[in-house]
């Protein structure tokens, strides 16, 4: 056969293989597809003049993306662009229908294949929430985020409630240009309530919002006219905002209940209409339906028109201006009100329900006067900017780069950014957040990047109690699944994800891919270091080894070939991946070496990159602790509460049997998973209670082992003796109680629970292992063969002659641990 045909037909066959793989997916998954398309759109040029607007997620028109509509539509300055909405319901509208006839407007349905590729496409993009996950800023592209309130209620991470939202949020403002508030207060609140403060590198812009001039430029009769308002009319506007807490419909009824009562009272001597969220005015029925004001009416237009202002939502704050009446309406039942405002400051009188509404407004010149002070403060704080000219000040510093005002003070730290792992309780878990203790936050710019955990999690809880400790001056950065794949990467992807990186494919390997991932995840973000801290995620450790972030670091918390060989074998992907990090991170010196040995047998040398840097200890946490445990005495005896829920009718108790002083009580902390051979510490613990039976062993940990160890204790006659705590809250205060640590396992990185024990002065055992070895050799504690024999006979010498230790300077161990880690990591 002729060479060049048979060359012909193998890079076919190579490109099927490529293909095929990829189409298999892009047409039975419907999201691969959106993302897909997006990438291959975002490799076409730019429609230079072309605007896409999206407001509230694609669900209305309005707000500050109609507002800046309106002003460059009806600019002759940009009379050449062509201006698109997203919107997710084409049908009839009063917006749609006048703008549709428009050749310079489009409407397109939110995620067609016409609007990701406007997407993509157009040069600015406009939106006040957050665009889908999919859409990354392309380089070139002037993305204007313009979100849609000043806070008044809780928000981000400051609104447990919505932190599932906070991920999405956060890749937004991050990927923005351009980003747009009504005030210094919403910039500081937002930006640090999403935990990005420090990190947005999209340009600032206190322009006021572009929304509020509707208040000066609404064709007021035209208003009054569609809602059958008369010249003489007064109008009160009730605008209750959305209660996501609670069930849509039965909500819903108590905002019935509540505008029948008002209606019947007020008994026309005013007008009285109501705005509710959009997903609201559907079930409301019969006469009542006259009131609502329909949702293609924008709020903002609506306000020019009104004289008393009913709400519980930071709607008032865009009212301000008018300097009419505002009633806020919280009812303590209902509403999750937690403002960040204190409410003595609120710029209007706080009803708690419809009676107290009724007073107020019968009495609303009087109660004006009386807050005539407090809304004149709240102008001067929250509306500065709103004189009708917004629009003008957001264009001119988008489109004419006009810089007056902006905001571009930046963070000028050396920034880190962290991968933890998943956060489930672990060694690593622990040591990464004794790590975040004790950086110097002065000096650093810590994040941390996670992914999101959904309630079906089986670790939900756990993981959710674990990233509540993370210390709160590390910003926490919610990632999202999703890769934005190209035709010819899927394959290639896939294939390192299952063999990793040999030398053959190396020009195969889809960087764009993963830059792209980056760019999506992190926006405009930089970094100076990378620090995979977990190390067992390839995908992570794949993302970032082809990043242009300049220093990357990769931890090998235990021995690393070990671990492949019983229990992770994605992990030789992980290895191949090493040769793209500058250093590699065991967490002992004894580790390191073990590491060196066991990689050139594995068949790589890694020893010009391998360095160790020695966990810190978060030494003050584990002492305040050691002495808050919860201990109630039942029938004479004392138990140690490791769970405490109180609701108002039950409370609901969870403890175990605290150590007796009559007692000599062993302690082991650990996951129990195979490597900590907890089945070898019962073994030893059976031979101890043969000639001892005053002795206990609390074992605290969880882990894919736990029903076949309680089971193995049960048959072999010492589960009496021996007490699963499982995981808990806090374990210092049973460690402390206890007399000796005895530690079983086979291998460590580390043995971070050890260093906790000594901090405590307790006396440790543990199996002559790297990393248990450095930390305890010189007499801080007692080494023994990796047996049960030879635990059982160190325990018993404990139980009969004691232990005599070294003390443990864990002030000037932390300060060594922290000196190598700024040294090693940080580059100082």
């Amino acid at each position: 056969m002729n060479i060049s045909k048979l060359t012909k037909k193998i890079k076919d066959f190579t490109k099927f293989k490529e293909y095929n793989a990829f189409y298999r997916r892009y047409f039975s998954n419907k999201n691969f597809k959106k993302y897909s398309d997006f990438a291959k759109y975002t490799k076409k040029s730019f429609i230079n003049k072309m605007i896409l607007y999206e407001s509230s997620a694609g669900k209305s028109i309005e707000g500050n993306p109609y507002a800046l509509f309106r002003y460059l539509l009806n600019n002759p300055d940009y009379g050449s662009f062509t201006h698109v909405w997203s919107i997710t319901r084409l049908s009839d509208n009063s917006i749609i229908n006048k703008y549709k006839k428009y050749k310079n407007v489009k409407f397109v349905k939110k995620n067609s294949k016409e609007h990701i590729k406007y997407l993509a496409k157009s040069k600015y993009v406009i939106s006040d929430s957050t665009l889908p996950d999919y859409y990354f800023r392309r380089e070139g592209q002037v993305y204007v985020n313009c979100w849609s309130d000043t806070p008044l209620n809780a928000i981000g991470k400051d609104n447990e409630l919505n932190i599932s939202k906070q991920g999405s949020i956060q890749r937004n403002l991050l990927n923005a240009s351009y980003l747009i508030y009504p005030n210094r207060y919403s910039i500081d609140k937002l930006l640090k309530a999403y935990d990005i403060n420090t990190l947005v590198n999209g340009c600032i812009l206190d322009t006021g919002h572009p929304r509020v001039d509707f208040l000066y430029t609404a064709d007021k009769t035209r208003l009054k006219d569609i809602l059958n308002i008369s010249k003489l009319d007064k109008v009160i506007l009730y605008v209750p905002q959305l209660n996501e807490k609670l069930n849509t419909e039965l909500y819903t009824e108590y905002l019935i209940n509540n505008i029948e009562f008002l209606k019947d009272k007020l008994n026309g001597k005013y007008k009285f209409i109501v705005k509710l969220p959009m997903k609201l005015s559907k079930f409301v029925t019969g006469s009542l339906k006259d009131l609502i004001v329909p949702d293609d009416i924008d709020i903002n237009e609506l306000l020019s028109i009104v004289d008393i202002l009913i709400t519980n939502s930071s709607i008032s704050f865009d009212f301000l201006k008018t300097k009419k009446p505002i009633i806020y309406f919280i009812d303590d039942r209902i509403d999750e009100f937690n403002s960040y405002l204190p409410l003595e400051e609120l710029p209007g009188p706080l009803c708690h329900n419809a009676n107290e509404i009724m007073d107020t407004i019968n009495d609303i010149k009087s109660i004006s006067k009386k807050y005539k002070n407090k809304y004149s403060i709240a102008i001067e704080r929250f509306s500065y900017n709103d004189d009708g000219n917004a629009c003008k000040r957001a264009v001119d510093s988008i489109f004419n780069k006009i810089e007056k005002y902006a905001d571009n003070t930046r963070n000028l730290k050396k920034k880190i950014l962290f991968y933890p792992g998943i956060l489930k309780t672990n060694g690593i878990t622990s040591s990464f957040s004794n790590l975040l203790d004790n950086i110097d936050y002065e000096k650093y710019d810590v994040s941390v990047l996670v992914y999101p955990i959904s309630k079906n999690n089986e670790h939900y809880e756990d993981i959710k109690t674990n990233l509540k400790k993370l210390n709160k001056n590390a910003n926490i950065i919610y990632m999202s699944h999703g890769f934005n794949f190209l035709r010819g990467e899927y394959y290639y992807h896939d294939f390192i994800m299952k063999n990793g990186i040999a030398e053959d494919i190396t020009d195969k390997i889809p960087e764009d891919l993963y830059i792209r991932e980056i760019k999506r995840l992190l926006g405009n973000t930089r970094f100076d270091i990378f620090v995979d801290f977990g190390g067992y995620d390839k995908i992570i450790t794949l993302l970032f080894a082809l990043s242009d972030i300049k220093t990357k670091c990769i931890y090998l918390h235990n021995n690393m070939v070990r671990e492949y060989e019983l229990r992770f074998k994605s992990l030789s992907v992980t290895f191949d991946l090493y040769k793209y990090y500058d250093k590699l991170i065991t967490v002992s010196e004894d580790s390191k070496q073990e590491n060196s040995v066991n990689f050139k047998e594995y068949g790589m040398d890694i020893d010009d990159k391998l360095i160790h840097v020695t966990n810190s200890i978060d030494y003050n946490t584990i002492i305040k602790k050691s002495s808050s445990g919860k201990v109630v005495t039942v029938n004479s005896a004392p138990y140690y509460f490791t769970q405490y829920v109180k609701d108002d009718f039950f409370v609901d108790l969870n403890g175990i049997a605290a150590p007796l002083k009559s007692n000599v009580n062993f302690i082991a902390v650990g996951r129990l998973s195979p490597e900590k051979d907890h089945k070898k510490l019962l073994t030893a613990f059976s031979s101890v209670l043969k000639t001892h039976t005053n002795v206990k062993l609390y074992i605290i940990g969880d882990g894919p082992l736990k029903e076949s160890l309680i089971n193995f204790a049960d048959d072999i006659g010492i589960l009496y003796n021996v007490i699963f705590t499982g995981n808990l809250f806090n374990p210092y205060w049973l460690l402390d109680k206890c007399d000796c640590m005895v530690h079983s396992s086979n291998y460590e990185g580390q043995g971070i629970v050890i260093l906790e024990a000594l901090v405590l002065g307790k006396n440790v055992i543990s199996t002559d292992i790297a990393g248990p070895r450095k930390i305890l050799q010189g007499g801080y504690g007692k080494l023994v063969d990796n047996s049960a024999e030879a635990l059982a006979e160190a325990m018993i010498k404990f139980i009969e002659e004691g232990m005599s230790s070294k003390p443990f300077d864990y002030v000037k161990y932390n300060e060594t641990a922290m000196n190598q880690f700024y040294e090693e990591v940080c580059g100082e």
